[in-house]
């Protein structure tokens, strides 16, 4: 029906905006400040090549995917060198699993698009996964 699709994308909309409005007033409220970690707690953040941050961040999102998926090996502390740098960067073995939980993101974003049945199940599971994931995956801001 075209009033409920005009009424998801209003929806959506209006999420992104309320996202957009929250990560303005973080900026205010801290300055554009990162949080002050030591190189022991977050030593991604203090390499300098900028390459091995993207792909060492991409690959703790893998790690952190497949934990919610296979929480076997959870631990309480994930500091220094618990996820290892991905040094190599595309080279490196790692960066596969980086590339299956994207496309395993894509996948299923994609089916929740999709017309059928259960998509809306599938949806709404996404966005609880995702929406809180967001802040902490140093897409936005270093954490």
């Amino acid at each position: 029906a075209p009033g409920s699709q005009r009424r998801s994308v209003a929806m959506a909309v209006a999420a992104l905006v309320l996202f957009a409005l929250l990560a303005y007033a973080r900026f205010e409220i801290t300055q554009g400040a990162s949080a002050a970690f030591g190189f022991v707690d977050t030593p991604v953040q203090y390499n300098s090549d900028r390459w091995v941050r993207t792909w060492s961040y991409l690959f703790q999102h893998a790690v952190y995917g497949k934990l919610l998926v296979l929480p076997g090996h959870l631990s309480w502390d994930y500091s220094f060198d618990a996820i290892p740098l991905l040094r190599a960067g595309a080279r490196d073995a790692r960066a596969l699993a980086v590339c299956a939980a994207y496309l395993a993101l894509a996948a299923l974003a994609a089916r929740s698009l999709a017309p059928g049945r259960g998509r809306r199940r599938l949806l709404l599971g996404l966005q609880v996964v995702i929406v809180p994931f967001v802040p902490c995956s140093n897409l936005f801001f270093t954490v």
